[in-house]
């Protein structure tokens, strides 16, 4: 019976197979399992023996990255860019330090832009951006003074509810000095996209429209061409278009280049083109432009030196230029002269095997980046790249290569502007020249003014004969007589005020260039900004003859305003500013610098208006002194000569026990700002005050401006640091045209 029972269970066991894995309450208790059905643990403990097998999971649907979930992501990332933006701005508001500007909404963050990789040329975005070196400066430091001093004496003030004008101007002249110390956004080009785009995935203008605004080019006067890119043909843009159009065959330069011409011609055609209307002209120029900016975001600073690499950078740099972006513009325009001088462009020997037309090509791209370094330079207070002694070519290009404007004299001239803008930042605002004495700066500088006005008369002497009877003959005109003038600002301020001069600050001749800049704009102003026949030229006129320049016109009268309480001068600041308020939709550059003139505008309007009350408040209690002793005296003393009414003094309330602003509230802050000599602040900077009784006794006689003569006896020298922090504090205003302004 064993030996069947035996064999019984022995023949169950090897009829039942083993199981693929252990059971449950093997499995569970952590035991060794025979894997029989049921198993020997089961059987012992008299336990259900039961084997839980692995459900097999549906097979997952292939996820396809598609051009809809790219917009969907491209859609989440300028959500959260813009929600950063916002906080920035806040943040901003609120004075908090170490926080970026966001970039303004204007008409280039309207395009629908592509995605892009990171752009090699600026690298990975870094929370720890410093401000670029601009010299010494002694601004900064007082800029934390200023901005505890409004805490104190504006936002606690009770009559800031009832000055609102006082206020506002008050508050914008805050920002300015706060803004002061702001890194520049040099990454600009990297917040539009975020993958690289091909010639498959752009989006072109019609084929038909970009003929017929080539044609355009080709038999009209183009500004483009002319000024902006002398060293590009419209053959060389055809052959682009074709590789684009049927090829599809286009590199990352050539897209540069080609959208970077045919935006402009878009936008100088756009009431000029028949086949098409102005909307589609100016839809093709904003569809030229998107291209463009993604093209420049793929731009890489370490590429080879080439021809066509040198002509991208330097379309880079005039559309940095368009957008109000100077250090941008620095940065593509070193790389393009360095780019040069690998090439040889500035080596005439290095051309001698060359054909006449690719040898002034090359002439002409190395002058374009000439200019352009050397008016940096100048405008940014830096050493140039491209030293004049290294340089071999004529300054005078071969004519046969540039079709529309063939007199060489002027290329020459322009270049040979830049040449003296170089030298006047090298000889009178460079370390070197501070380091040296007041009169041999004064001597560098009248060598300087006589080479000006030699190439001001040569530039006379141009007929533009090939321009005929065309307005951008009397453009070219008006543009050099501006940019003489505020080329002859800053070398007069090198000069020490005149005694009895029309300011304590300046000397004459500074004053009467300034003045003779902004007349020079106000005259093209009033010739082109509103003439529908040629308002073409403006844009070009507003990027390039206004943005390029020097701001010192502009803050000489201001400074001046501000000294000598001239009206006059008043009137021009207010008629400039004024220009500017119908372009601000130009572009990004031009809607910043009315903003800028209008803050500036603005507080010399009140602290003239502020500074007449006190002055009118001063002579009501001189009068009232002078009654109380005529009630003493049987005979009257003639009263104090009154000053002549330079501007309408504002109403002074009867009630004395209020609180009012008075000019000292704006003088902190223009002194923080490196105004000079502002009344009741200069004992911070050094300078003399000026008492309320020098202003009254004013003598008249000499004035010829119909703006009283302040007494210059007390004026200090302007050389040596009041000098050096007087250009500083022109770049620290200049800087803030590349940030946000939407709080100004």
């Amino acid at each position: 019976m064993a030996d069947e029972g035996g064999g019984a269970v022995g023949n169950t066991r090897a009829s039942v197979p083993p199981l693929e894995r252990a059971c449950d309450n093997c499995r569970t208790r952590k035991i060794r399992c025979d894997k029989r059905s049921p198993c020997s643990n089961c059987r012992a403990s008299n336990s259900i023996c039961k084997t839980s097998h692995d459900q097999k999971l549906p097979p997952r649907q292939r996820v396809l990255i598609s051009n809809q979930y790219e917009k969907k992501i491209d859609g989440i990332e300028d959500r959260l860019s813009g929600v950063e933006d916002t906080l920035q701005s806040i943040a901003a508001h609120l004075g908090i330090s170490g926080t970026s500007t966001s970039t303004p909404r204007t008409r280039e963050q309207e395009l629908k832009l592509y995605s892009m990789k990171p752009m090699t040329v600026l690298g990975a975005e870094s929370p720890d951006v410093t401000s670029p070196f601009e010299g010494e400066t002694a601004i900064s430091a007082q800029s934390a003074f200023a901005k505890t001093l409004f805490e104190r004496t504006v936002v606690t003030s009770p009559s800031a509810a009832r000055s609102a004008e006082v206020h506002a101007a008050l508050s914008s002249l805050r920002n300015i000095v706060d803004r002061q110390n702001i890194a520049p956004d040099v990454n600009h080009f990297r917040k539009v996209g975020r993958t690289r785009i091909t010639p498959d995935n752009m989006e072109l203008p019609p084929l038909e429209a970009v003929s017929a605004v080539l044609q355009r080019a080709q038999e009209t006067l183009s500004l483009t061409l002319t000024c902006f890119y002398p060293f590009i043909s419209i053959d060389m843009i055809r052959d682009m278009c074709e590789n684009a159009y049927e090829r599809r065959d286009l590199t990352n330069s050539q897209a540069i280049i080609m959208f970077g011409a045919l935006f402009s011609f878009f936008d100088e055609a756009r009431n000029n083109l028949r086949e098409f209307s102005k909307d589609q002209c100016r839809q093709y120029s904003f569809l030229c432009q998107r291209n463009l900016l993604a093209a420049i975001h793929n731009l890489d600073l370490v590429m080879p030196a080439t021809l066509e690499n040198v002509m991208a950078l330097s379309v880079s740099a005039a559309y940095s230029v368009e957008i109000c972006k100077p250090s941008m513009t620095w940065i593509v325009t070193s790389t393009a002269a360095s780019m040069c001088q690998t090439l040889g462009f500035h080596r005439l020997s290095t051309m001698r095997n060359d054909s006449k037309e690719l040898a002034s090509v090359k002439m002409h791209l190395f002058w374009f980046v000439y200019t352009m370094d050397k008016g940096l330079s100048l405008r940014l207070g830096r050493a140039s790249t491209i030293q004049d002694y290294d340089i071999s070519l004529p300054r005078g290009p071969s004519a046969t290569a540039f079709p529309y404007l063939n007199d060489d004299m002027a290329t020459s001239c322009w270049s040979e502007m830049a040449r003296l803008q170089g030298l006047t930042y090298e000889r009178l605002y460079s370390p070197a020249a501070f380091a040296s004495s007041e009169d041999h700066r004064i001597i560098l500088a009248r060598q300087l003014e006589s080479e000006f006005d030699q190439l001001y008369e040569i530039q006379k002497s141009l007929t533009f004969a090939e321009l005929g009877g065309s307005p951008f003959a009397e453009l070219l005109r008006i543009a050099n007589r501006g940019t003489y003038h505020a080329n002859k600002t800053l070398i007069y301020r090198v000069f020490p005020p005149t005694a009895n001069g029309i300011s304590s600050t300046f000397s004459s001749e500074c004053v009467e260039a300034a003045r003779s800049a902004i007349d020079a704009h106000l005259d093209c102003a009033a010739r082109f900004k509103d003439d529908p026949e040629d308002e073409d030229y403006w844009p070009g006129y507003i990027h390039w003859a206004v943005l390029q320049a020097p701001f010192t016109p502009f803050m000489v009268v201001f400074c001046h305003i501000i000294t000598s309480h001239s009206a006059e001068d008043l009137k021009r600041l207010s008629d400039f500013v004024l220009s500017f308020e119908s372009s601000r939709h130009l572009s990004e550059g031009s809607d910043k610098l009315y903003r800028v003139c209008h803050v500036f505008h603005q507080v010399a309007k009140v602290y003239l208006e502020i500074k007449a009350s006190e002055i009118q408040q001063q002579q009501q209690q001189q009068q009232q002194q002078q009654q109380q002793q005529q009630q003493q005296q049987p005979y009257p003393e003639p009263l104090n000569p009154q000053l002549p009414n330079q501007v309408n003094p504002m109403t002074i309330p009867n009630d004395q026990d209020q609180d009012f602003y008075s000019s000292a509230d704006f003088e902190n802050y223009l002194n923080a700002l490196g105004i000079p000599n502002a009344p009741n602040a200069n004992a911070n900077m050094g300078w003399p005050a000026e008492s309320a009784t020098s202003i009254n006794n004013n003598n008249n006689a000499n004035n010829t401006t119909g703006t009283s003569a302040p007494d210059n006896s007390n004026v200090p020298m302007v050389g040596g640091p009041d000098l050096e922090d007087w250009f500083h504090m022109n770049k620290s205003i200049l800087s803030l045209l590349e940030q946000d302004l939407g709080m100004l």
